[in-house]
């Protein structure tokens, strides 16, 4: 794995040990430096940039985790939550939710990763015509399209596919009387004790990313 350090605006390109460990002499580090860390890896999605902050105490010892998945062309990848208001396509910002905040997850792994090309898929739940939910989840993935765009992603890096209530949701942990892995099929739901179906609905209602190529060359 490679690393490439910014202290005062240089790059240091590092190779990291077996366990991504890497080392700068102190001659490269100042007190109140701010170093910027990308990762790289053939074959692994790199994480966000992240910002080191080089304190005025006498070690210079710093522990940071990164994880980095595995690039699976055509696997889904999950992201952060995006809200929509009900039945509507525009993402939802209120005091205590910010559907952009989500896709800013998304922004920052294209940033880092150029090369990706993506399709981002919106999920209704089953409540509704299936004409209806399809034409609903495709405008609520042109949305998140169109953020990213805005915020400088090269449309021809995205596509937008919505998925309508095709493809329910599969439980990660149980939900009332439904074990994990349980598919959350409109059948399956309506099994719930009735206090926790809007929680069956909600978690089919998601958007989530593919990778389907990783050859994009950006135009300089």
């Amino acid at each position: 794995m490679t690393a490439v350090i910014s202290p005062e605006g240089k790059n240091i390109p590092l190779t990291t040990d077996g366990n991504g460990g890497f080392s700068l002499c102190n001659k490269e580090l100042k007190n109140k430096d701010i170093l910027t860390v990308d990762f790289k890896k053939e074959g692994y999605i790199s994480p966000p940039q992240d910002k080191v902050n080089i304190g005025e105490g006498k070690s210079r010892t710093i522990n940071r985790e990164y994880f980095m998945e595995p690039i699976i062309i055509n696997d889904v990848y999950r992201m952060p939550m995006v809200y929509y208001p009900f039945d509507q396509t525009q993402l939802l910002i209120a005091p205590d939710t910010n559907s952009a905040d989500s896709l800013n997850f998304l922004l920052d792994l294209m940033n880092t990763n150029p090369n990706f090309v993506v399709q981002l898929e919106s999920h209704t739940d089953a409540r509704g015509s299936d004409v209806y939910n399809q034409k609903l989840s495709q405008g609520r993935a042109q949305t998140c399209v169109d953020y990213l765009i805005s915020k400088g992603i090269n449309p021809a890096r995205l596509v937008a596919a919505g998925r309508g209530e095709k493809d329910p949701s599969t439980l990660d942990r149980p939900l009332g009387n439904l074990a994990k892995g349980t598919l959350l099929t409109e059948a399956n739901i309506n099994t719930l004790p009735e206090n926790l179906r809007d929680q069956g609905h909600n978690l089919n209602r998601r958007t989530v990313f593919r990778i389907l190529r990783t050859d994009f060359v950006p135009k300089n």
